[in-house]
């Protein structure tokens, strides 16, 4: 484990984490019925390609949302995100059209990261007329035009990271705000603080304890195992 004491922001901590891990295994992920590895050198070059596009895409300092499973390119997407100047808003796989064009406007969403086993619920929901979407299973048809990026904005700690919503099990689900402290205080401070070699990442990343494990994992310098489907579990 690496002192990570003066992080105060997420781009700081996914720099971070780029600089002082390289030369490692980060990911392992499935493919099929194929288990494949993803260096920190390989993921952290998809989430600059990633963030290249939204910055393109006039998102940077806009909220853009996250949609899809556990999967390599939703972490990418996220790190993206951060990478581009802007706030990550973390939505549920699960949702269906008519509950996604309320996120939107609840949470003043500009543009979204989508898989693509989800175009049906993307096609049906209703968004401004200036709404970006973004399929993240052909986002490389993208990548190639938008191989270097410079965000103008620089977030402080004080600054908005991440909107997730509550499971409205009592009501309609609501939104929480984090800033970039809170996040990285969670992360970096107050999650698991021992070493471990590797984690199986099974809690969906749109909670705020599915993507906080997979951040303490990386920041204690472990593999994240990403847990997509049960049956495949002791693969």
């Amino acid at each position: 484990m690496q002192n990570f004491a003066h992080i105060q922001t997420m781009r700081q901590f996914f720099n971070a984490v780029h600089t002082q891990y390289q030369n490692r295994t980060l990911l392992h992920y499935m493919e099929g019925h194929q288990v494949h590895a993803a260096s920190t050198t390989e993921f952290f070059n998809t989430a600059a390609q990633y963030a290249a596009v939204l910055v393109s895409k006039g998102l940077s300092e806009k909220h853009i949302g996250i949609m899809g499973t556990n999967r390599m390119e939703w972490l990418a997407a996220f790190c993206a995100v951060f990478q581009a100047g802007a706030v990550a808003v973390l939505l549920s796989p699960d949702l269906n059209a008519q509950e996604l064009s309320e996120r939107v406007e609840q949470a003043d969403l500009a543009g979204i990261l989508h898989d693509d086993i989800l175009q049906h619920v993307i096609d049906n929901a209703e968004f401004p007329e200036t709404f970006v979407r973004l399929n993240m299973d052909f986002l490389w048809n993208t990548v190639a035009e938008c191989s270097s990026f410079q965000p103008d904005f620089e977030p402080n700690g004080a600054s908005l990271a991440c909107i997730l919503f509550t499971s409205g099990t009592t009501s309609k689900p609501k939104a929480v705000m984090l800033s970039h402290s809170a996040m990285t205080a969670g992360v970096c401070h107050n999650v698991i603080r021992y070493p471990f070699q590797s984690q199986l990442a099974i809690l969906p990343f749109h909670h705020i304890a599915g993507i906080a494990s997979v951040l303490n994992t990386w920041y204690l310098g472990a593999m994240v195992c990403i847990g997509t489907d049960f049956k495949y579990l002791f693969r």
